[in-house]
């Protein structure tokens, strides 16, 4: 294992500008600044972090870098050009994803919007001041997160009569007066 990677970092580095050093010096004509001292100054540990860290090259950087690799390997595989596919979002094709959202956007899910019955709002009013957000505010998003998972549901079964039963019962629940509690 390693014990410490800041120490191992720092030893790296100067060993790094030290064969930096040699490497400026190799060019007057001095010897041995090639990559394989680099690689034996560094160590085992040093590189063996930095195999575990490094990132996989693409197809192109390969082909550019490294023609030999690829040579060796016989190639990379042909890519398939994709294909867009267009599913219709039931079995009879006559409802689309569009569709499905507006009916689910129609629903008022009333019982996760009590807030919005509240006759005295202005204890929203003041935690809304106060946190800026307020009860009304966690209704909003709840119900949006609700529709979100209706509509995944809906889609994932391509069932459009379950959502227009559950539009018509939101239609009707809607359309009706409201009832006043009983004191």
């Amino acid at each position: 294992g390693i014990g410490d990677i800041q120490t191992m970092f720092g030893m790296a580095e100067k060993q790094f500008l030290q064969w930096e050093q040699e490497r400026r010096g190799k060019a007057r004509g001095e010897d041995g600044a090639g990559k394989e001292s680099l690689l034996a100054k560094l160590g085992a540990d040093f590189l063996a972090l930095l195999d575990a860290v490094t990132i996989a090259r693409s197809r192109e950087h390969i082909r550019r870098y490294y023609p030999q690799v690829e040579k060796a390997i016989g190639g990379f595989p042909k890519r398939a050009k994709p294909r867009n596919l267009h599913p219709p979002t039931d079995s009879h094709g006559k409802l689309s994803y569009d569709d499905l959202h507006g009916r689910i956007g129609k629903l008022r899910l009333a019982v996760y919007t009590p807030s919005e019955y509240l006759k005295d709002k202005s204890e929203l009013e003041a935690e809304r001041k106060r946190l800026g957000f307020d009860q009304s505010t966690r209704e909003h998003y709840l119900t949006a997160m609700l529709r979100v998972n209706l509509l995944k549901r809906s889609a994932q079964r391509t069932c459009p009569r379950g959502v227009g039963r559950a539009a018509h019962r939101g239609r009707r629940a809607r359309d009706r007066p409201a009832r006043r509690p009983s004191r």
